[in-house]
């Protein structure tokens, strides 16, 4: 009897061992679990900021606004053109202006039976007004600005009947360097080129090759500003080469 006494005691030990060790394993487990929950929570809300940051960028939140008159072409062709102008001295007050450039735009919209402009924004900072605007084409751009655009590569300019009568300067790194002739600028047919008469800023999202040595600018590799002069419809062609 004793013996099974003993027996009992020594099972009721390890039993109350058993339930210690348990209770020691359930609570590492909850500590575990909170841990993995905290990290599901925080990776959450890591995808949850990244979609809205990439809902932002999308929508232009984080695009910086030009300082001055820019004109750039886009991935699908069509061209950007950012208007900085001051209106201090204007008789239209913000909204005239506004309403105005929203019937214009709208206007032409309507004739064309497309949306071939778009308004993507209208900004007023002390006494200037910013306006970003995207039209479908170069072709859209002349017609409804009466600028003179085009972009392609070198073969397709040649090819519509330009002539690259003109000296050019190399640029590399954003630098311009030494000045060249035509021939060089035009060797390498494939590389694109825009070519205008308007005093603006250009920005190509690749590496500027060479600008016409007149009139130009270069900004850094991948903007160069304009000046044709007072008469830009009668001023000299700007060509602008960059791959």
């Amino acid at each position: 009897m004793e013996t099974e006494i003993k027996k009992m005691k020594t099972n009721k030990k390890a039993d109350t061992s058993r339930k210690k060790m348990t209770s020691a394993q359930r609570k590492k487990k909850m500590n575990v679990l909170k841990r993995k929950r905290r990290l599901l929570i925080l990776a959450i809300a890591v995808v949850a900021t990244a979609i809205v940051i990439g809902i932002l960028a999308l929508c232009g939140v984080f695009t910086k606004q030009a300082a001055q008159n820019t004109i750039s072409i886009d991935s699908k062709g069509r061209i950007i053109f950012e208007e900085v102008e001051n209106f201090q001295n204007s008789s239209y007050d913000k909204n005239e202006i506004k309403e105005y450039v929203k019937k214009t735009v709208t206007d032409y919209n309507n004739a064309s039976n497309k949306k071939q402009i778009k308004i993507q924004k209208i900004n007023f900072d002390k006494n200037k007004v910013y306006i970003k605007t995207r039209y479908a084409s170069v072709d859209v751009y002349e017609d409804f600005t009466g600028y003179e655009l085009f972009a392609g590569t070198i073969k397709e300019a040649v090819k519509a009947g330009y002539t690259f009568d003109a000296s050019f300067v190399q640029v590399k790194e954003g630098v311009a360097k030494k000045t060249v002739s035509s021939e060089i600028a035009t060797k390498k047919a494939s590389q694109k080129v825009m070519i205008l008469r308007e005093n603006c800023n250009v920005h190509v999202n690749e590496m500027l090759q060479y600008v016409s040595a007149n009139n130009t600018k270069v900004i850094d590799e991948n903007t160069v500003s304009v000046s044709s002069g007072e008469d830009e419809t009668t001023s000299a062609l700007t060509y602008i080469i960059y791959k």
